[in-house]
């Protein structure tokens, strides 16, 4: 009798949990909790598409991230018909792939009707997580890509500081005047590991002329000439300071012109997404002048004056 009084007694329990379980709803959690991942899911659910997957390969290529550089700068503009939305970011930004995630592929409901425009998509095997992640997107929907910027480091841009505005200047300056701005502090350098500093060489080189072993040369020649000597490293500041000022600024004015030759066929969408680097910018500071809207001022005649 004992043993029976408690099952009934257990089963009463049982019954009344699952009365107030089923009476009692889990909350919907609010959109900023909503995690990414769970959006390609949704996202390739609903599309048949893979995106999911290539996003686990491109968090596999963030090494040694550090949130707190992670910079990005966003704007949507409307111009005529055309819709564009721009990331200006840091490179290896994990924030550009969470901001297109949650503002710009929600909207990718027609990929005919779109064009995407990313910073060094031409590479055969991207380097940096982001730009990995923005190339394979595009694949898998099929979406149209272009490559806006020039790159600072290419041989376009190395011809014309060489030969034009800096005559004295020579390639070992323009890679020491990359490297004083990624390592700006003695430690910086050192504090790599092996596996680290390759990667800093194998991304640079993406973006040179030269070949991965010469970078590697001039990395260890900046390291003996400059973050051994403090003084030196100070003295160069300035000078490196500036021919890195006059590569960005000359990548933009041939990216500028490069970017208008393609316009007839980039126009053709009517979506469009950006993404470079923070320093490439200005490149789309003025989007109508870009797609060539003008904007007529009408002036209205002045009305005749009454006869008396």
């Amino acid at each position: 009798m004992i043993k029976g009084k408690r099952t009934i007694t257990e089963l009463a329990v049982t019954i009344l949990l699952l009365l107030a379980s089923g009476s009692c709803r889990r909350p919907t959690p609010p959109v900023t909790e909503i995690s990414t991942f769970d959006i390609l899911l949704d996202y390739d659910e609903q599309k048949g598409t893979n995106l999911a997957q290539v996003y686990r390969h491109a968090m596999e290529r963030f090494e040694d991230y550090d949130m707190s550089k992670d910079k990005i700068q966003e704007r949507t503009d409307t111009v005529g018909d055309h819709i564009i939305h721009i990331l200006g970011i840091r490179h290896e930004s994990r924030l550009a792939i969470i901001r297109f995630l949650r503002n710009v592929l929600p909207f990718i409901q027609n990929p005919d009707e779109w064009v995407f425009l990313v910073e060094g998509c031409e590479e055969e095997d991207p380097v940096l997580p982001e730009l990995y992640f923005f190339t394979w997107v595009a694949k898998e929907l099929d979406i149209p890509t272009f490559d806006p910027i020039v790159s600072p480091l290419g041989e376009e841009v190395t011809h014309r500081l060489i030969s034009g505005a800096h005559p004295l200047l020579t390639l070992k300056d323009i890679h020491f005047a990359v490297l004083n701005s990624i390592f700006p502090d003695k430690e910086s350098l050192h504090s790599l590991s092996e596996k680290a500093r390759a990667r800093y060489v194998k991304v640079i080189a993406s973006y040179s002329s030269l070949p991965a072993d010469s970078i590697e040369s001039f990395l260890v020649e900046y390291d003996t000439i400059f973050l051994a000597h403090p003084l030196n490293l100070a003295a160069a500041r300035r000078v490196y300071a500036q021919i890195r000022n006059d590569m960005i600024d000359t990548a933009n004015v041939l990216s500028s012109e490069k970017l208008t030759g393609e316009m007839p066929k980039i126009s053709q969408a009517r979506y469009i997404f950006i993404c470079v680097g923070t320093y490439h910018l200005p490149v789309f500071d003025d989007l109508s002048e870009l797609f060539g809207i003008v904007h007529e001022l009408h002036i209205l005649p002045e009305e005749e004056a009454s006869k008396k």
